[in-house]
């Protein structure tokens, strides 16, 4: 059986008939289509039913589904089996998430080894999902020792993989002259800052600085796309 969806686009009528079925991608379907987009209180109160039964079926859509759905309402007892058996299947996604809780204790007790070990796995399986978490992680000592050179490894894996928050703060770095490994906290916080003063775009950030380069090739490579708090 798939565990992704395919690339057929059908009408949501039939997407509906195949999710009574039996079909695990179409209850999926049917479950984010009433979650996001329920006409009615019925629908929109049904779509954890169709998720259910797609993630019953060991789709791995719909547990993924279910996870996401669990974590953004902070109801980490269900979202701590999900991801669970997630990890189980190679995830990286969920071996993100799940390192997140044992780092902030969410939901269970703050083990940042754990976190740690995790976001090592996560980040040689795909690293959009954890090369950042892991820089920071050897960047500030969370769940192992220190490490400048590990740190700047990882935050460039990140810039490199598509993570614009990391190209923009080691292209910060670099610019300030300071090593990424160890500033990395201090350039997301600038970062993050800039952004709630409506800097939107890379060019708006290198025009208010009125700089004419920057010497990092991971900025260079998101020059011309927006930050991912631009709108």
């Amino acid at each position: 059986m798939p565990d992704k969806f395919s690339e057929k686009s059908r009408p949501f009528s039939e997407w509906l008939e195949l999710a009574h079925q039996g079909d695990p991608e179409a209850q999926v379907r049917v479950a984010m289509q009433y979650k996001f987009w329920g006409k009615t209180e019925a629908e929109r109160s049904s779509w954890r039913v169709w998720a259910l039964k797609s993630a019953a079926q060991d789709f791995l859509a719909g547990q993924v589904f279910l996870a996401q759905a669990a974590i953004v309402e902070k109801n980490f007892s269900e979202a701590l089996p999900l991801l669970e058996k997630l990890v189980l299947k190679d995830h990286a996604w969920a071996m993100a998430a799940l390192a997140k809780s044992h780092m902030q204790g969410r939901g269970v007790p703050i083990d940042q080894e754990k976190g740690y070990d995790l976001y090592v796995r996560a980040a040689h399986i795909a690293p959009i999902y954890a090369a950042f978490q892991l820089a920071k992680c050897y960047s500030e000592g969370m769940g192992t020792v220190p490490d400048t050179l590990a740190a700047n490894h990882w935050f460039q894996v990140a810039g490199d993989n598509g993570d614009d928050v990391a190209a923009l703060c080691i292209g910060l770095c670099h610019w300030m002259g300071r090593d990424p490994g160890v500033h990395l906290s201090e350039s997301v916080a600038w970062y993050q800052k800039e952004s709630a003063a409506s800097i939107r775009t890379l060019q708006d950030f290198l025009d208010l600085k009125s700089c004419d380069h920057l010497k990092s090739d991971s900025l260079g490579r998101v020059f011309k796309v927006q930050a991912v708090n631009g709108a």
